[in-house]
């Protein structure tokens, strides 16, 4: 089996020049302080697309209730693409649905559920129709917990855990 080529006998591919020009680039970057701009800007124009704007325009314009903005969006999954924002909430509630019937504890037995680091409430929109538990949320970003605290009204969500999340 041929291998990549390896630096002096050491198991490692070898660097090429755009990836140590890459590497030099970041770490200046880190350096002078830049690297989180730096990311967000790369990050932003490595997923624009026409497509993809007109395709978020219309999800929030028919989404059942609110879509938080995509900088919040953003702060959470490092991605502002609705879509994948409703995709995974849904995936993720149905892991959990699966994983909880299988424990014979299905979501509906609990008195209440805590969504711990709730973010901008990928989660917690998921079980707006649940019957039974009350649902709580909580996050160390105060802007998340407000825009939570103001558009998903069948959740209580507090920055902290304290006398605010009575469970």
């Amino acid at each position: 089996m041929q291998g990549h080529p390896t630096l002096r006998g050491v198991d490692r591919p070898i660097l090429t020049h755009r990836t140590q020009r890459a590497t030099r680039i970041r770490r200046l970057l880190g350096r002078i302080g830049l690297m989180p701009l730096a990311f967000r800007l790369w990050r932003t124009a490595r997923d624009w697309s026409p497509r993809r704007m007109v395709n978020d325009y219309r999800l929030r314009r028919t989404a059942s209730e609110p879509v938080p903005p995509a900088r919040l969006l953003f702060v959470t999954s490092a991605t502002s693409d609705v879509d994948w924002f409703f995709r995974s909430g849904e995936a993720t509630r149905e892991a959990f649905t699966r994983a909880l019937v299988a424990t014979g504890r299905p979501i509906e037995s609990f008195r209440s559920v805590l969504d711990f680091g709730c973010g901008c409430g990928r989660m917690l929109r998921q079980w707006r129709d649940v019957e039974g538990p009350r649902f709580f949320g909580t996050d160390y970003n105060a802007q998340l917990v407000d825009w939570c605290s103001a558009n998903l009204d069948h959740a209580a969500v507090a920055e902290r855990v304290d006398t605010a999340l009575v469970i």
